[in-house]
């Protein structure tokens, strides 16, 4: 049986598919610790708000970046946050 993600807050179906999950081990330089993250999502099911933040922020294990921009997801029914959608590579 296949996995249903759900939003914590409203119960929501959120349309994340297993097939589209990274591997638990899978080393993103944005951070990863005690996540999920999706190659893609059904942008039905979500809200995109872009961020942008100038100050000081670890990035990698040898650097110190100034600017973050990223994406919050928020789900579409309720307005909670879900995660972020970063702009950082991966390894």
């Amino acid at each position: 049986m296949a996995t249903v993600y759900c939003c914590r807050e409203c119960g929501t179906n959120l349309n994340l598919h297993g097939g589209h999950l990274f591997p638990p081990d899978f080393y993103f330089e944005a951070g990863n610790k005690n996540t999920l993250s999706f190659s893609s999502v059904d942008s039905s099911k979500f809200r995109f708000e872009k961020e942008d933040k100038i100050r000081p922020f670890f990035e990698t294990v040898n650097y110190w970046g100034i600017q973050r921009k990223r994406t919050k997801i928020k789900c579409n029914s309720c307005g909670k946050l879900v995660g972020y959608i970063t702009t950082m590579g991966r390894r």
